[in-house]
Protein backbone atom coordinates (compact mmCIF):
# COMPACT_ATOMS: atom_id res chain seq x y z
CA UNK A 1 0.00 0.00 0.00
CA UNK A 2 2.91 2.39 -0.73
CA UNK A 3 3.75 2.38 2.91
CA UNK A 4 7.47 1.46 4.15
CA UNK A 5 7.56 -1.05 7.51
CA UNK A 6 10.77 -2.16 9.26
CA UNK A 7 11.53 -4.61 11.42
CA UNK A 8 15.01 -5.17 13.73
CA UNK A 9 17.29 -2.50 12.82
CA UNK A 10 16.99 -1.14 9.47
CA UNK A 11 17.73 2.53 7.81
CA UNK A 12 15.33 4.82 8.41
CA UNK A 13 12.45 5.02 6.13
CA UNK A 14 14.07 8.24 4.04
CA UNK A 15 17.43 5.43 3.77
CA UNK A 16 15.17 2.85 2.75
CA UNK A 17 13.02 5.15 -0.16
CA UNK A 18 16.50 5.61 -1.19
CA UNK A 19 17.77 2.11 -1.97
CA UNK A 20 13.89 1.19 -3.15
CA UNK A 21 14.90 4.02 -5.68
CA UNK A 22 18.02 2.35 -6.49
CA UNK A 23 16.86 -0.89 -7.07
CA UNK A 24 14.06 0.53 -9.64
CA UNK A 25 16.32 1.47 -11.95
CA UNK A 26 17.35 -1.98 -12.14
CA UNK A 27 15.11 -3.70 -14.97
CA UNK A 28 13.20 -7.04 -14.76
CA UNK A 29 15.66 -8.04 -11.84
CA UNK A 30 13.42 -10.06 -9.34
CA UNK A 31 16.54 -10.59 -6.97
CA UNK A 32 19.44 -8.22 -6.05
CA UNK A 33 22.13 -8.90 -3.57
CA UNK A 34 25.60 -7.36 -2.91
CA UNK A 35 27.86 -7.39 0.27
CA UNK A 36 28.94 -3.37 -0.41
CA UNK A 37 26.22 -1.36 -0.79
CA UNK A 38 27.76 1.55 -1.06
CA UNK A 39 29.50 0.28 -4.13
CA UNK A 40 26.61 -1.01 -5.91
CA UNK A 41 24.31 2.53 -4.98
CA UNK A 42 27.96 4.41 -6.63
CA UNK A 43 26.43 7.21 -4.13
CA UNK A 44 27.76 8.27 -0.46
CA UNK A 45 25.05 7.33 1.60
CA UNK A 46 26.31 7.55 5.68
CA UNK A 47 23.67 4.53 6.03
CA UNK A 48 25.86 1.91 3.73
CA UNK A 49 29.03 2.35 6.03
CA UNK A 50 26.47 0.64 8.62
CA UNK A 51 24.19 -1.04 6.40
CA UNK A 52 26.97 -2.52 4.18
CA UNK A 53 24.59 -5.95 2.88
CA UNK A 54 21.90 -5.69 1.04
CA UNK A 55 19.42 -9.16 0.20
CA UNK A 56 16.06 -7.56 -2.21
CA UNK A 57 13.38 -9.72 -4.19
CA UNK A 58 10.32 -7.90 -5.56
CA UNK A 59 7.01 -8.83 -5.17
CA UNK A 60 4.96 -7.02 -7.54
CA UNK A 61 5.21 -4.43 -10.24
CA UNK A 62 3.01 -1.28 -10.93
CA UNK A 63 3.94 -0.25 -8.04
CA UNK A 64 6.99 -1.81 -7.46
CA UNK A 65 6.81 -3.86 -4.19
CA UNK A 66 9.86 -5.17 -2.55
CA UNK A 67 10.73 -6.84 0.71
CA UNK A 68 14.61 -5.84 1.73
CA UNK A 69 17.06 -7.42 4.10
CA UNK A 70 20.12 -5.04 5.45
CA UNK A 71 23.14 -7.07 7.43
CA UNK A 72 25.34 -4.57 9.13
CA UNK A 73 28.77 -3.98 8.25
CA UNK A 74 31.46 -6.62 9.33
CA UNK A 75 35.21 -5.31 8.94
CA UNK A 76 37.64 -8.48 8.40
CA UNK A 77 40.87 -8.37 8.30
CA UNK A 78 43.02 -9.38 5.40
CA UNK A 79 46.59 -10.40 5.33
CA UNK A 80 49.08 -10.94 2.18
CA UNK A 81 52.02 -11.92 1.72
CA UNK A 82 53.79 -8.22 1.22
CA UNK A 83 51.91 -4.97 0.84
CA UNK A 84 50.37 -5.25 -2.54
CA UNK A 85 50.39 -1.57 -2.99
CA UNK A 86 54.00 -2.13 -3.24
CA UNK A 87 55.90 -0.89 -6.48
CA UNK A 88 57.80 -3.34 -8.07
CA UNK A 89 61.27 -2.58 -8.97
CA UNK A 90 62.18 -1.30 -12.40
CA UNK A 91 65.82 -1.44 -13.94
CA UNK A 92 65.68 1.26 -16.93
CA UNK A 93 69.61 -0.16 -17.51
CA UNK A 94 68.64 -3.69 -18.53
CA UNK A 95 65.01 -2.81 -18.94
CA UNK A 96 64.58 -5.47 -16.56
CA UNK A 97 61.59 -6.19 -14.16
CA UNK A 98 62.09 -7.02 -10.74
CA UNK A 99 59.86 -8.22 -8.20
CA UNK A 100 59.21 -6.50 -4.70
CA UNK A 101 61.80 -7.37 -2.16
CA UNK A 102 59.77 -7.29 0.75
CA UNK A 103 57.45 -10.35 1.15
CA UNK A 104 56.74 -10.07 5.04
CA UNK A 105 53.32 -10.95 6.22
CA UNK A 106 50.92 -7.53 5.67
CA UNK A 107 47.88 -7.19 7.14
CA UNK A 108 44.80 -4.84 5.32
CA UNK A 109 41.20 -3.79 7.29
CA UNK A 110 38.44 -4.33 4.69
CA UNK A 111 35.44 -1.59 5.94
CA UNK A 112 32.08 -1.31 4.07
CA UNK A 113 31.87 -4.45 3.32
CA UNK A 114 29.04 -7.44 5.46
CA UNK A 115 29.48 -10.66 5.12
CA UNK A 116 28.45 -12.50 1.77
CA UNK A 117 25.18 -13.71 0.99
CA UNK A 118 25.07 -17.64 0.99
CA UNK A 119 23.51 -19.39 -2.28
CA UNK A 120 21.01 -21.19 -0.01
CA UNK A 121 20.02 -17.49 1.57
CA UNK A 122 19.28 -16.65 -1.96
CA UNK A 123 17.14 -19.57 -2.67
CA UNK A 124 14.93 -19.31 0.33
CA UNK A 125 14.52 -15.51 -0.81
CA UNK A 126 13.45 -16.92 -3.96
CA UNK A 127 11.21 -19.46 -2.33
CA UNK A 128 9.55 -16.95 0.19
CA UNK A 129 8.86 -14.65 -2.95
CA UNK A 130 7.13 -18.10 -5.00
CA UNK A 131 4.92 -18.52 -1.59
CA UNK A 132 3.84 -14.81 -1.32
CA UNK A 133 2.79 -14.61 -4.97
CA UNK A 134 0.67 -17.49 -4.64
CA UNK A 135 -1.19 -16.42 -1.30
CA UNK A 136 -0.97 -12.99 -3.21
CA UNK A 137 -2.79 -14.72 -6.15
CA UNK A 138 -4.98 -17.02 -4.10
CA UNK A 139 -6.52 -13.57 -2.55
CA UNK A 140 -7.11 -12.36 -6.18
CA UNK A 141 -8.85 -14.81 -7.29
CA UNK A 142 -10.95 -14.88 -3.93
CA UNK A 143 -11.73 -11.02 -4.20
CA UNK A 144 -12.19 -11.49 -8.08
CA UNK A 145 -15.21 -14.30 -7.43
CA UNK A 146 -16.51 -11.65 -4.48
CA UNK A 147 -16.31 -8.60 -7.12
CA UNK A 148 -18.28 -10.78 -9.71
CA UNK A 149 -20.70 -11.70 -6.66
CA UNK A 150 -21.59 -8.35 -5.63
CA UNK A 151 -21.65 -7.47 -9.17
CA UNK A 152 -24.82 -9.50 -9.51
CA UNK A 153 -26.16 -8.61 -6.34
CA UNK A 154 -26.48 -5.07 -6.95
CA UNK A 155 -27.23 -5.53 -10.23
CA UNK A 156 -30.32 -7.30 -9.12
CA UNK A 157 -31.09 -5.02 -6.55
CA UNK A 158 -30.61 -1.93 -8.89
CA UNK A 159 -33.30 -4.16 -11.17
CA UNK A 160 -35.44 -4.67 -8.11
CA UNK A 161 -35.59 -0.77 -7.03
CA UNK A 162 -36.60 -0.02 -10.30
CA UNK A 163 -39.50 -2.34 -10.48
CA UNK A 164 -40.65 -2.13 -7.39
CA UNK A 165 -40.61 1.77 -7.52
CA UNK A 166 -42.07 1.55 -10.78
CA UNK A 167 -44.81 -0.79 -10.19
CA UNK A 168 -45.82 1.59 -7.49
CA UNK A 169 -46.79 4.25 -9.56
CA UNK A 170 -50.10 2.89 -10.96
CA UNK A 171 -51.73 2.20 -7.48
CA UNK A 172 -50.32 5.85 -6.14
CA UNK A 173 -52.05 7.43 -9.32
CA UNK A 174 -55.07 5.69 -8.35
CA UNK A 175 -54.93 6.85 -4.72
CA UNK A 176 -54.23 10.34 -6.00
CA UNK A 177 -56.91 10.23 -8.14
CA UNK A 178 -59.68 8.38 -5.61
CA UNK A 179 -58.78 11.82 -3.18
CA UNK A 180 -58.87 14.48 -6.19
CA UNK A 181 -62.37 13.08 -6.94
CA UNK A 182 -63.63 13.33 -2.89
CA UNK A 183 -62.06 16.78 -2.65
CA UNK A 184 -63.72 17.74 -5.70
CA UNK A 185 -67.17 16.10 -5.83
CA UNK A 186 -67.58 15.45 -1.67
CA UNK A 187 -66.43 17.97 0.12
CA UNK A 188 -69.59 19.70 0.65
CA UNK A 189 -70.58 16.15 2.17
CA UNK A 190 -67.32 16.13 4.76
CA UNK A 191 -67.00 17.59 8.28
CA UNK A 192 -63.52 19.07 8.54
CA UNK A 193 -62.30 15.81 10.08
CA UNK A 194 -62.91 14.17 6.59
CA UNK A 195 -60.97 17.36 5.09
CA UNK A 196 -58.52 17.35 6.97
CA UNK A 197 -57.66 13.27 6.56
CA UNK A 198 -57.65 13.88 2.64
CA UNK A 199 -55.18 16.76 3.13
CA UNK A 200 -53.18 14.08 4.90
CA UNK A 201 -53.98 11.79 1.88
CA UNK A 202 -52.71 14.54 -0.05
CA UNK A 203 -49.33 14.99 1.54
CA UNK A 204 -48.32 11.82 2.19
CA UNK A 205 -48.89 10.81 -1.18
CA UNK A 206 -47.03 14.29 -2.29
CA UNK A 207 -44.19 12.47 -0.34
CA UNK A 208 -44.26 8.95 -1.61
CA UNK A 209 -43.95 10.16 -5.28
CA UNK A 210 -40.79 12.25 -4.53
CA UNK A 211 -39.48 9.11 -2.57
CA UNK A 212 -40.10 7.23 -5.79
CA UNK A 213 -38.80 9.59 -7.75
CA UNK A 214 -35.13 9.94 -5.58
CA UNK A 215 -35.38 5.63 -5.94
CA UNK A 216 -35.81 5.40 -9.51
CA UNK A 217 -33.40 8.18 -9.92
CA UNK A 218 -30.46 6.25 -7.62
CA UNK A 219 -31.21 3.18 -9.60
CA UNK A 220 -30.68 5.04 -12.96
CA UNK A 221 -27.56 6.39 -12.29
CA UNK A 222 -25.11 2.98 -12.37
CA UNK A 223 -26.88 2.50 -15.93
CA UNK A 224 -27.04 5.81 -17.69
CA UNK A 225 -23.44 6.58 -19.64
CA UNK A 226 -21.71 9.68 -18.56
CA UNK A 227 -21.36 12.64 -21.31
CA UNK A 228 -18.66 14.82 -20.42
CA UNK A 229 -18.84 18.54 -20.97
CA UNK A 230 -16.83 21.92 -19.84
CA UNK A 231 -19.68 22.98 -16.89
CA UNK A 232 -19.65 26.87 -15.88
CA UNK A 233 -20.94 26.16 -12.31
CA UNK A 234 -22.18 29.80 -11.91
CA UNK A 235 -24.55 29.34 -14.94
CA UNK A 236 -26.40 26.63 -13.37
CA UNK A 237 -25.70 27.51 -9.63
CA UNK A 238 -28.09 30.75 -10.07
CA UNK A 239 -30.95 28.77 -11.72
CA UNK A 240 -30.80 25.82 -9.36
CA UNK A 241 -31.03 28.15 -6.44
CA UNK A 242 -33.92 29.79 -7.92
CA UNK A 243 -35.88 26.65 -8.25
CA UNK A 244 -35.13 25.70 -4.50
CA UNK A 245 -36.14 29.25 -3.21
CA UNK A 246 -39.21 28.76 -5.41
CA UNK A 247 -40.77 25.70 -3.82
CA UNK A 248 -39.80 26.57 -0.30
CA UNK A 249 -40.84 30.49 0.84
CA UNK A 250 -38.57 29.96 4.31
CA UNK A 251 -35.44 28.67 2.50
CA UNK A 252 -35.24 33.22 1.52
CA UNK A 253 -33.84 33.63 4.93
CA UNK A 254 -30.67 32.13 4.18
CA UNK A 255 -28.34 34.55 3.08
CA UNK A 256 -26.30 33.18 -0.13
CA UNK A 257 -22.74 33.97 -0.83
CA UNK A 258 -20.59 33.17 -3.84
CA UNK A 259 -17.45 33.70 -3.29
CA UNK A 260 -15.29 33.83 -6.12
CA UNK A 261 -13.28 32.24 -8.38
CA UNK A 262 -15.85 29.30 -9.90
CA UNK A 263 -13.29 27.22 -11.95
CA UNK A 264 -14.86 24.88 -14.58
CA UNK A 265 -16.12 21.39 -13.86
CA UNK A 266 -15.51 18.43 -16.30
CA UNK A 267 -18.51 16.25 -16.00
CA UNK A 268 -21.70 15.17 -17.46
CA UNK A 269 -23.75 18.33 -17.07
CA UNK A 270 -26.95 16.64 -15.75
CA UNK A 271 -25.77 14.35 -12.82
CA UNK A 272 -23.65 17.56 -11.86
CA UNK A 273 -26.34 19.90 -11.42
CA UNK A 274 -28.05 17.16 -9.63
CA UNK A 275 -25.56 16.67 -6.69
CA UNK A 276 -25.40 20.66 -6.87
CA UNK A 277 -28.86 20.93 -5.95
CA UNK A 278 -28.91 18.51 -3.71
CA UNK A 279 -26.34 19.69 -1.65
CA UNK A 280 -27.53 22.94 -1.70
CA UNK A 281 -31.13 22.18 -1.05
CA UNK A 282 -29.77 20.48 2.06
CA UNK A 283 -28.05 23.08 3.02
CA UNK A 284 -30.89 25.03 2.83
CA UNK A 285 -33.30 22.99 4.64
CA UNK A 286 -30.86 22.57 8.00
CA UNK A 287 -29.89 26.50 8.26
CA UNK A 288 -32.76 27.84 7.40
CA UNK A 289 -34.46 28.03 10.99
CA UNK A 290 -31.15 29.24 12.03
CA UNK A 291 -31.04 33.49 13.10
CA UNK A 292 -28.55 34.66 10.62
CA UNK A 293 -28.27 31.66 8.72
CA UNK A 294 -25.98 31.55 5.49
CA UNK A 295 -24.60 29.47 2.66
CA UNK A 296 -21.05 30.00 1.29
CA UNK A 297 -20.22 28.22 -2.01
CA UNK A 298 -16.98 28.75 -3.52
CA UNK A 299 -14.26 26.68 -5.84
CA UNK A 300 -10.82 26.17 -6.19
CA UNK A 301 -8.35 24.24 -9.03
CA UNK A 302 -4.74 23.09 -9.26
CA UNK A 303 -3.75 20.69 -12.23
CA UNK A 304 -5.27 17.84 -11.37
CA UNK A 305 -8.49 18.32 -9.86
CA UNK A 306 -11.61 21.50 -9.15
CA UNK A 307 -12.70 21.24 -5.38
CA UNK A 308 -16.20 22.99 -4.54
CA UNK A 309 -17.04 23.88 -1.00
CA UNK A 310 -20.38 24.49 0.42
CA UNK A 311 -20.72 25.72 3.60
CA UNK A 312 -24.07 26.65 5.90
CA UNK A 313 -24.14 27.51 9.68
CA UNK A 314 -26.98 25.26 10.39
CA UNK A 315 -27.72 22.60 13.00
CA UNK A 316 -24.85 20.19 11.82
CA UNK A 317 -24.60 16.92 12.64
CA UNK A 318 -21.75 14.38 15.15
CA UNK A 319 -18.80 14.22 13.22
CA UNK A 320 -19.32 10.38 14.75
CA UNK A 321 -21.84 9.83 11.93
CA UNK A 322 -19.44 10.26 9.10
CA UNK A 323 -19.69 6.94 8.06
CA UNK A 324 -23.33 6.57 7.78
CA UNK A 325 -24.29 9.72 5.96
CA UNK A 326 -23.98 8.54 2.86
CA UNK A 327 -25.97 5.06 3.14
CA UNK A 328 -29.29 5.24 1.66
CA UNK A 329 -32.54 6.10 3.57
CA UNK A 330 -30.23 7.08 6.28
CA UNK A 331 -31.22 10.25 8.30
CA UNK A 332 -30.01 11.81 11.55
CA UNK A 333 -33.16 13.91 11.93
CA UNK A 334 -36.99 12.67 12.40
CA UNK A 335 -38.85 13.41 9.59
CA UNK A 336 -41.57 15.83 11.54
CA UNK A 337 -38.37 18.07 12.17
CA UNK A 338 -37.28 18.22 8.52
CA UNK A 339 -39.14 15.92 5.59
CA UNK A 340 -36.84 13.93 3.44
CA UNK A 341 -36.25 10.41 2.16
CA UNK A 342 -32.99 9.85 3.06
CA UNK A 343 -31.83 9.47 -0.18
CA UNK A 344 -29.95 12.93 -1.70
CA UNK A 345 -26.54 12.38 -0.20
CA UNK A 346 -26.23 8.90 -1.07
CA UNK A 347 -27.13 10.18 -5.00
CA UNK A 348 -24.53 12.98 -4.98
CA UNK A 349 -21.95 10.51 -3.85
CA UNK A 350 -22.69 8.03 -6.47
CA UNK A 351 -22.82 11.15 -8.81
CA UNK A 352 -19.62 11.56 -7.70
CA UNK A 353 -17.73 8.57 -7.53
CA UNK A 354 -18.83 7.83 -11.39
CA UNK A 355 -16.96 11.31 -11.96
CA UNK A 356 -14.16 9.56 -10.37
CA UNK A 357 -14.16 12.42 -7.80
CA UNK A 358 -14.11 12.63 -3.79
CA UNK A 359 -16.82 13.94 -1.59
CA UNK A 360 -16.01 14.25 2.20
CA UNK A 361 -17.35 16.60 5.05
CA UNK A 362 -17.05 18.46 8.67
CA UNK A 363 -19.95 19.37 10.87
CA UNK A 364 -20.25 20.27 13.97
CA UNK A 365 -23.61 19.96 15.97
CA UNK A 366 -25.23 23.36 16.21
CA UNK A 367 -22.57 24.74 14.57
CA UNK A 368 -22.88 24.31 10.76
CA UNK A 369 -21.91 21.71 7.95
CA UNK A 370 -18.97 22.13 5.06
CA UNK A 371 -19.44 19.71 2.17
CA UNK A 372 -16.39 19.62 -0.10
CA UNK A 373 -17.04 17.48 -3.72
CA UNK A 374 -13.57 17.57 -6.15
CA UNK A 375 -13.92 16.13 -9.76
CA UNK A 376 -10.63 15.30 -11.69
CA UNK A 377 -9.65 17.31 -14.77
CA UNK A 378 -10.50 15.48 -17.83
CA UNK A 379 -9.94 16.51 -21.69
CA UNK A 380 -13.66 16.35 -22.88
CA UNK A 381 -11.84 15.38 -26.09
CA UNK A 382 -9.76 12.73 -24.72
CA UNK A 383 -13.55 11.09 -22.72
CA UNK A 384 -15.17 11.16 -26.58
CA UNK A 385 -12.73 8.91 -27.63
Amino acid sequence: EQEIRSIGQTPNQKEIQAVIDFLNTKEERLIFSTNCLSAAMQQNYSFTKTFAGLLAIKISESPNEYILWFRKEQAVEVYWGGNPTEKTIRREAGKRLSPRKSFAKWKQLVADQAEPWRKYELDAAILLRNNIREIILKRFNELKQLHHNLKMSYDELESFSYSVSHDLRSPLRAIEGFVQILKEDYSDKLDSYGIDIIRIIVENTTKMNAFINDILHLSKLAKVGLIYNEIEPKKILSPIIDNILAGNESYKAVKIVFKEPFPNITGDHTMIRQAFANLIENALKYSATKDQAYLHISGVEDEMQTTYRIEDNGIGMDQGYSNKIFDVFSRLVTEEEFEGSGIGLSIVKRIVERHQGKIWFESQLGQGTTFWVSFPKINVADSLK
